[in-house]
């Protein structure tokens, strides 16, 4: 008797256990064929947005933004690509290249900051521009330094925003969650259906004060929203990140910088400490050095006003 309600018990059991593979299969199988379709839509989106030019030096992936006004070069820090870059800047045009080893640029088109350069002159020249308002931001900083320490006489000023300057120690390891390209989408679509965006900036955006006002502001919000997803998909972006990674590790300061030159970093910014932009400036003659109090490394958002109205003010007066 008791066998057989022992054998009874386990076939329910197994029963139940089969019930949930079942259900699980079934519900992975759903996510990924969800996740293949925003897979495939944002690949699509990728490289319908942008354009491919055959330097010179080799191909690189870029977009151009604005109708008029001068040119302005923005460099996207790691990881990045020409997605980046802003919605515009009012007044003036924006060239941004995906960095080598992401997206559609090649790592082999250049993978130290000055060959990286080299191969930003080569764009301008396939484009038929002469010179450029160089804006370095974030791991985009080295390639914009050596930029206008070579190139001079291409340069009209130089931006470094929030920016690596200095030797970067770094152990070179990416975790597998920002590469893999079902994790992150899982991960993040998780948190969005579960915390929401406001979720997500109580994580990024510590300050309760900056917080609100992003997430007040529509606009703001939904930008926020847009970096979060510009790291993905990582799979197109691994290799520019592994490369830059082992570059800041060994980054040495390039020559004399001659441009003018302005630079912009956060008290509060734990991804690229301030102490880089303090020493930039010792380093840069007459470089102009504002350090906003309280911002972190999302700056250009939750200070965005304040970082145009320094952007503004410098170009007047230092810009063709």
């Amino acid at each position: 008797m008791r066998l057989s309600q022992s054998w009874r018990i386990m076939k329910i059991f197994k029963r139940i256990l089969l019930v949930i593979l079942i259900c699980g299969i079934g519900l992975f199988a759903y996510s990924y064929y969800r996740f293949s379709q925003d897979h495939q839509e944002a690949l699509s989106v990728l490289e319908s947005g942008s354009m491919i030019a055959s330097s010179e030096v080799g191909p690189i992936e870029y977009i151009m933004k604005g109708s008029e006004g001068p040119i302005v070069l923005f460099l996207h820090g790691m990881p990045g690509g020409y997605d980046q870059a802003p919605d515009n800047l009012p007044g003036y045009r924006l060239l941004a290249p995906s960095r080598p080893g992401y997206l559609r640029t090649p790592l082999d088109a250049g993978e130290t900051p000055a060959q990286q350069a080299e191969l930003y002159i080569a764009l301008l020249d396939e484009l038929g521009i002469e010179e450029v308002i160089v804006l370095g931001v974030s791991g985009g900083g080295p390639s914009a330094l050596e930029f206008a320490a070579n190139f001079p006489d291409r340069t009209d000023a130089l931006i470094m925003m929030e920016a690596i300057s200095q030797r970067f120690p770094n152990n070179g390891e990416i975790s597998s969650l920002m590469t893999s390209d079902y994790l992150y989408w899982s991960m993040f679509k998780t948190l969005l259906g579960t915390q929401g965006v406001e979720g997500m900036a109580s994580m990024q955006i510590p300050n309760l004060e900056q917080r609100e006002d992003v997430l007040s502001n529509p606009q703001k919000s939904k930008r926020f929203e847009n970096l979060l997803w510009s790291v993905w998909p990582g799979s197109l972006r691994e290799n520019g990140w592994v490369n830059d990674l082992h570059q800041v590790n060994i980054l040495s300061i390039p020559p004399m910088v001659t441009v003018p030159t302005l630079i912009i970093h956060g008290s509060d910014d734990s991804t690229v400490p301030v102490e880089h932009s303090i020493q930039l400036a010792e380093q840069i003659p007459h470089a102009m050095l504002h350090v906003i109090d309280g911002a972190s490394h999302l700056m250009p958002l939750t200070h965005e006003r304040q970082v145009r109205d320094l952007m503004t003010e410098f170009l007047s007066g230092n810009s063709n």
